[in-house]
């Protein structure tokens, strides 16, 4: 089915896709000086939450650890170190 706008999605594939622009500015600050240091902060975050870095890999059925390995390395930038949780 399509509606005005283009063909309709599932909510599910919508939610996909907002997980995926929330990935993909996450990529774009770090390019940023003014926004790299709270997304580096994000992308090492051990928080499982709604909105962290490791629920975003696990809707998106990824690892967390080979996303982020996988992101930091295709950016040709050292992976951030990873706080132990306390």
């Amino acid at each position: 089915m399509h509606t005005a706008s283009g063909p309709s999605t599932t909510e599910g594939e919508a939610e996909l896709s907002l997980w995926v622009a929330v990935l993909e500015q996450a990529i774009a600050d770090l390019a940023n000086p003014k926004t790299r240091e709270p997304a580096l902060l994000w992308f090492r975050s051990t928080r499982k939450g709604i909105g962290s870095f490791i629920f975003l890999a696990d809707t998106l059925n990824q690892c967390p650890n080979k996303l982020r390995r996988q992101i930091f390395t295709s950016l040709r930038q050292p992976i951030p170190c990873m706080r132990l949780a306390a």
